[in-house]
């Protein structure tokens, strides 16, 4: 009877659980650097663990500099195209 008892419980459990409803990633709107781009143009670029300096390629989208070195960090300050790497 004791087991019967916990085979309730863990099926009860269990259709608890699919109930509860997923975790909402949380989206934030586009960034500076999804937006279009003027080539040479560069901005900061959140990647999660840190900032990376992008550049407008002639293809007027940015990709990853080179200009900071493969870490890439930069800090965005004053104007609108001040962007300096800090690394």
């Amino acid at each position: 009877m004791h087991f019967s008892t916990l085979l309730t419980l863990a099926a009860a459990s269990l259709a608890s659980a699919s109930t509860i409803p997923a975790v909402e990633q949380r989206q934030e709107g586009p960034g500076e650097c999804d937006l279009s781009c003027r080539p040479g143009q560069f901005c900061c670029y959140n990647r999660g663990d840190k900032d990376v300096l992008m550049v407008c390629n002639s293809l007027s989208r940015f990709v990853l500099s080179a200009e900071c070195g493969s870490v890439g960090c930069c800090s965005k300050r004053g104007p609108a195209d001040s962007v300096f790497c800090i690394c």
